[in-house]
């Protein structure tokens, strides 16, 4: 019987890790010159200071969040990769993409409760301090509630393109970090256990209001 040689098992083991953890530092790296996500290693959040890193064999990668931990790399900030001794400072990739509509508000000086902008049977869209909402999409332009009604599915894609920034009460709150329109606004969607079809949009320095996501009665102003 051939003697085994445990040895000899160690340093191929040892030599396949080692090989592997450059690897896949390599790869993470080139993730991060791109300002895509790594994925060959371990993701933690540090809650309190914003700083999520990544943690590799060899190596490892830190970030500043702006907001959350699922914000792309193109949102973060000081994203620094270390691998033994040698640490880099990766440079900020702006990602440079056409933005596919853009939003005008008609702001009112003075409010005090939401009113039904739009409602069908999926959605209940209110605004507050908002007057009417104009839509600029392929070079065309729009009244966001007529728009609506022939394209439902549209309240989708608004909430796709926003930047979600929290939770309060179980409201979800999203933000226009990617400059759909000229002074930003901000987004609320209504828990999903209740009020679930309810949407509210607000110009960007007006927080959440007292009246938003309650049981109501509908009207259009």
């Amino acid at each position: 019987m051939k003697k085994i040689n445990l040895f000899n098992i160690l340093f191929k083991f040892l030599i396949i890790i080692f090989i592997f953890g450059l690897i896949s530092a390599y790869i993470d790296y080139q993730q991060v010159k791109k300002g895509e996500i790594p994925f060959l290693n371990i993701s933690k959040y540090n809650e309190v200071k914003k700083i999520q890193t990544f943690r590799g064999v060899f190596h490892k990668i830190e970030r500043k969040l702006l907001v959350s931990p699922n914000e792309s790399l193109y949102d973060s900030s000081k994203t620094i990769f270390s691998i033994f001794t040698k640490t880099i400072e990766i440079k900020k990739v702006y990602k440079k993409e056409k933005i596919p509509f853009k939003l005008k508000f008609n702001e009112q000086n003075e409010c005090q409760k939401s009113n039904l902008y739009y409602t069908n049977e999926s959605i209940n869209l209110y605004t507050y301090c908002i007057e009417e909402i104009q839509l600029e999409k392929d070079n065309k332009n729009y009244i966001l509630s007529d728009y609506l009604t022939k394209n439902k599915a549209f309240i989708n894609s608004l909430e796709e393109e926003l930047t979600y920034t929290g939770l309060n009460n179980n409201i979800e709150i999203y933000s226009d970090i990617n400059k759909l329109s000229a002074n930003g606004f901000n987004f609320y969607k209504c828990p999903l256990n209740t009020n679930s079809k309810d949407y509210y949009i607000t110009p960007k320095n007006v927080s959440l209001q007292n009246d938003f996501c309650i049981n109501k009665a509908n009207f259009i102003k």
